[in-house]
């Protein structure tokens, strides 16, 4: 499933070719993983910024009006690709843009799972209120002392709060993983018992994680691409994710797996306490 870093890669590759220009058709093949009708509201709409809460990517019209708010599930992706070009398969909406030089290209919404979705809000407020009000603060930004507070005296494993989207927004299987072997804590601990400068371990090395795979271009296994279709390489960085039955890399004992809250969880038995 995209993360953080995944929507945040895809989000710096359609810089350049999305923002100012504007939407001149809309396509939808598949009517049910859009929430609203989107072929008249939003014609004309100027794309003023694209944003991002989480894992979800918003491109947010000009004066913070119209927003389509899109999030790729499991296996979606948004991709850039030339003007009524054929459709690939499993493309389920498709935006004709229209560049401020009259140049012409289509942006595609593919998901061949089909957990993804998208959204539109009359206004950026709107949206605020509707799909991120509910969420918790953006994993990339949020303070170490008050995810730290987040995280202080929950019953509950670690790996479990640090994957709720509505304590920490953004963070998925892959990223808390690798954040949990680096801060040497085992994901089943549950938070109350873990202390509170293990805790702000923890949490300064959210961000840490989180922008080294998005250097990488986020972590390709099988179905993400960028807007122009490159692959991401963070999935050469993972310490621990996947690498079940490998040594481990810090201290060479074998890898294990467990579920933890019904997701697998990788980690090191010596490393991580």
């Amino acid at each position: 499933m995209p993360e953080l870093p995944e929507v945040e890669s895809l989000r710096r590759s359609m810089l350049d070719r999305v923002v100012g220009a504007r939407i001149r058709e809309v396509h939808v093949a598949r009517p049910d993983v859009v929430v609203d009708e989107l072929d008249r509201p939003i014609r004309d709409l100027v794309v003023g910024s694209l944003r991002r809460h989480g894992k979800l990517l918003a491109i947010v019209e000009s004066g913070e009006a119209r927003t389509i708010c899109v999030h790729l599930g499991m296996s979606g992706r948004l991709t850039i690709v030339g003007n009524n070009s054929p459709a690939e398969r499993h493309e389920h909406v498709r935006f004709s843009l229209e560049a401020p030089d009259g140049t012409r290209i289509d942006l595609a919404f593919v998901d061949p799972r089909r957990f993804g979705g998208i959204s539109l809000h009359p206004t950026w407020s709107r949206a605020i209120e509707q799909r991120i009000a509910a969420m918790g603060p953006d994993a990339l930004s949020i303070d170490p002392e008050a995810l730290a507070d987040r995280l202080a005296g929950r019953d509950r494993p670690i790996k479990s709060a640090l994957l709720d989207q509505g304590l920490v927004a953004g963070l998925g299987n892959i990223y808390v993983d690798e954040v949990l072997h680096l801060a040497g804590v085992r994901p089943s601990r549950r938070c109350r018992r873990v202390s509170r400068a293990t805790l702000l371990e923890v949490a300064r090395l959210v961000p840490v994680v989180l922008e080294g795979a998005i250097g990488a271009g986020g972590s390709t296994l099988r179905d993400y691409r960028d807007a122009s279709g490159r692959p991401g390489s963070a999935q050469t960085l993972h310490r621990v994710y996947g690498r079940s039955g490998c040594p481990c890399l810090g201290c060479g004992t074998t890898l294990r797996s467990r579920a933890i809250g019904g997701r697998s969880s990788c980690f090191c038995p010596s490393c991580q306490h």
